[in-house]
């Protein structure tokens, strides 16, 4: 059933949205993106006032959760972060190094590309697309590092392999109706469990109680949603109206909490590196919410669980509830051969990250001409540009792969930087270990 939303509440909100009409300020923009370029986003699309809003997008997040890298989430800055072993806040960076992503192009905000520039190298035929040295620009997205067109290089990187630990998601084991009771009992909710399109769900948005569902995918994926916990409250057939339940927990408070969820939910928080929102980034001291970042080995794997708080306790909890199993040593490709790997269709460049202040490649645009570009004549080359990317340093580490078969696996990973910040990421394990049909 879908919710209608239109009214007085929803035409008040509107009105009240202090961006409402404005045009976005690119210049402060890639500031606040470049104060941010190290921040691993994941709760943005957590951030939601309206019940009716939260019911339809948390309908969606049942598609987007399954592949386990919680596409449920979107972005917060984090003010405090909680040690995986000592639990206790800090205003000092997150001490694990971060995930590595392989199957797709990272969620890190310095991936994303300004509208305009002031200087660009000029690529195209003719002196018309050669001139000008502060233009608005025109980006070929074929000609970008993540769309290939690319050749790499290495630069004094090691000819050496090695060895390196695999795990893999059990969500086989994870995945049951005791499982879904268990876990919803641990948050407080209760009722009978019933099978839908493969997942295991507990409760009824209709109904207005708590909502559990555990998903059949490679990590057995969580989502839980208490709707009498939210500000907003929407009756099945009525119009939605916003409640004051108070503060949520801030800070300290928030990670305390958000660490006895964990317990409750049988993990350990020494596994996990736990980052709060601040009160800033939702605007009001409504809502709070506090990501948990698995960490093994000294680095983020990928996944992690969400807590959201009001005033009336916890909101909205999701994860993944596979545990990790040992797949034992894989071979592992030197780093120079993995950058060989990039130029070799069959694995490709999967694309990483920009930094934060990158422009790229571009089309120059002369800064006040009106004149057409020029006819190309019988016999002209035609423009193909290729970048030539030089690597220059590596990190090995675990990224998440999901198998043809819906399965969830941590393997050998490096990620590729070159001189200029820019990473890519390619499969580190030998090819005796790939299965290529």
């Amino acid at each position: 059933m879908s919710k209608d939303l239109s009214g007085e509440a929803f035409d008040r909100l509107r009105a009240a949205d202090p961006a409402a009409g404005l045009e976005p300020d690119h210049d402060a923009l890639r500031k606040a993106v470049a104060a941010r370029a190290d921040v691993v986003d994941e709760l943005a699309a957590r951030r939601r006032r309206p019940r009716a809003l939260q019911v339809a997008a948390a309908s969606a997040g049942a598609l987007a959760i399954g592949v386990g890298g919680f596409a449920l989430g979107g972005g917060f800055a984090p003010s405090l972060v909680a040690g995986a072993e000592s639990g206790s806040g800090s205003d000092s960076a997150a001490s694990a190094a971060p995930a590595i992503t392989l199957d797709g192009a990272a969620d890190s905000p310095s991936a994303a590309m300004p509208e305009m520039a002031t200087e660009g190298p000029a690529m195209g035929g003719g002196e018309a697309g050669r001139t000008g040295a502060s233009s608005y620009v025109a980006q070929d997205m074929a000609y970008m590092p993540s769309f290939g067109r690319t050749v790499f290089s290495a630069s004094g990187l090691s000819t050496s392999g090695t060895t390196a630990p695999a795990y893999g998601y059990d969500g086989a084991a994870a995945h049951s109706a005791e499982a879904l009771e268990r876990l919803a009992g641990a948050l407080g909710a209760s009722g009978k469990v019933r099978e839908d399109y493969g997942s295991f769900i507990l409760g009824d948005y209709e109904s207005g109680e708590p909502v559990a569902t555990l998903y059949g995918d490679g990590t057995a994926s969580f989502y839980f949603s208490d709707p009498s916990k939210d500000p907003w409250f929407c009756p099945p057939d009525g119009e939605c109206e916003e409640r004051d339940l108070g503060a949520a927990p801030q800070g300290e408070d928030a990670l305390d909490q958000a660490t006895d969820v964990l317990v409750a939910l049988g993990l350990d928080p020494a596994d996990f590196e736990l980052e709060v929102s601040d009160k800033s980034e939702y605007g009001s001291t409504d809502y709070s919410s506090v990501n948990a970042f698995r960490v093994l080995d000294g680095q983020r794997t990928g996944d992690a669980w969400g807590v959201t708080f009001t005033g009336a306790g916890v909101s909205s909890v999701w994860g993944p509830t596979a545990e990790l199993v040992e797949l034992g040593e894989y071979d592992v490709i030197s780093p120079a051969e993995a950058v060989e790997r990039l130029n070799d269709p069959r694995f490709g460049a999967s694309f990483s990250s920009f930094p934060a202040d990158w422009v790229g490649p571009a089309t120059l645009m002369r800064e006040g001409s009106t004149s057409a570009p020029r006819t190309p004549s019988a016999g002209d080359r035609f423009d193909w540009p290729v970048e030539s990317v030089k690597i220059t340093s590596e990190r090995l580490g675990l990224a998440q792969h999901h198998l043809g078969d819906g399965g969830v696996a941590l393997v050998p990973t490096y990620e590729l930087s070159s001189s200029d910040g820019r990473t890519w990421s390619v499969i580190a394990v030998t090819e005796a270990h790939l299965a290529f049909d």
